[in-house]
């Protein structure tokens, strides 16, 4: 028996997808790798019984549901891909967002297996209505008296409420009210900036404006060490032609700049400045006087 290497890497999937079955059978709820492993062994076992790509797909979101794994795993597992060879050759099944439903098919999901089939019941893992629970606010304490009253999706009137309403989804940004002032209290200026080329020209939020684009004229006097006074990450765009106010901020740290067009590297200084305009003037930037 001589096996590749993908080969071998599917005997261990099918090891991991048949253990995951062996305790979803016990009525355990799977956690992030088991849920994977068992979506994407099952489909394997489907490939290898001549089923087509469409039929896959939707097979795959029929396997488990949100009872069958533990909290916050649906939300990890924005889609589960397999790579499986088909009469025509080998084709990537993917499989988007699989656990989509409440219950799953649990006949589907043991497919291939001969494990028997669990009650549902076993797999109720959720907290009573009406009891106290812990605040899902990160770092906030539980209320005096809180109580859950959302009813179990699905399943109106079943007295039960999920895990996932209760405590916060993994990766979820709770934000604090009010808002951030960017660079407050920094000192900023005010500069004409006009575009003379023929092409778009954009500027980053943390690019010395004084070293952007020859074509843009502006007074780069005033933009010397000195940055857009914008979102980090963010940037402003100039169309050909057009001449836009934008606001700049003193660049903050150790004040040492380097890269750009090589106009003004090290430290911020009058020295500094004097040359920086000297180099722009010798190898044609743009520039006025404001």
């Amino acid at each position: 028996m001589h096996l590749s290497p993908r080969e071998i890497e599917k005997l261990m999937l099918h090891n991991a997808g048949f253990l995951a079955q062996k305790r979803l059978a016990r009525g355990l709820r799977l956690n992030h790798p088991e849920a994977v492993a068992l979506i994407a062994a099952v489909l394997l076992e489907f490939i290898r019984e001549g089923k087509r790509v469409a039929e896959l797909m939707n097979l795959g979101r029929q396997l488990l549901g949100r009872n069958q794994v533990m909290s916050g795993v649906p939300e990890m597992i924005h889609e589960v891909q397999v790579e499986g060879t088909f009469p025509d050759g080998t084709k990537l099944v993917t499989v988007h967002h699989p656990i989509a439903s409440e219950h799953g098919n649990l006949a589907l999901a043991l497919h291939g297996s001969f494990l028997p089939v669990p009650d549902m019941s076993r797999f109720k893992d959720e907290l009573p209505l009406n009891e106290p629970t812990p605040s899902p606010l990160p770092g906030g304490e539980a209320e005096a008296g809180a109580t859950i009253v959302a009813p179990l999706l699905g399943g109106a009137g079943s007295g039960w409420v999920r895990r996932e309403e209760v405590f916060a989804v993994p990766g979820a940004c709770a934000p604090l009210e009010g808002e951030i002032e960017l660079n407050a209290g920094r000192a900023t200026v005010e500069l004409p900036v006009t575009n003379l080329g023929d092409r778009p020209i954009q500027v980053g939020s943390h690019y010395h404006f004084i070293e952007t684009n020859a074509f843009l004229e502006f007074d780069r006097a005033k933009a010397y060490g000195k940055r857009l006074d914008i979102p980090a990450g963010t940037a402003v765009r100039f169309e050909p032609g057009e001449t836009k106010t934008v606001k700049l901020v003193d660049i903050a740290g150790e004040k040492i700049i380097r890269g750009g067009n090589n106009l003004a590297s090290g430290q911020i200084s009058e020295a500094g400045r004097k040359a920086a305009l000297a180099r722009a003037k010798q190898k044609g930037f743009a520039t006025t006087k404001s």
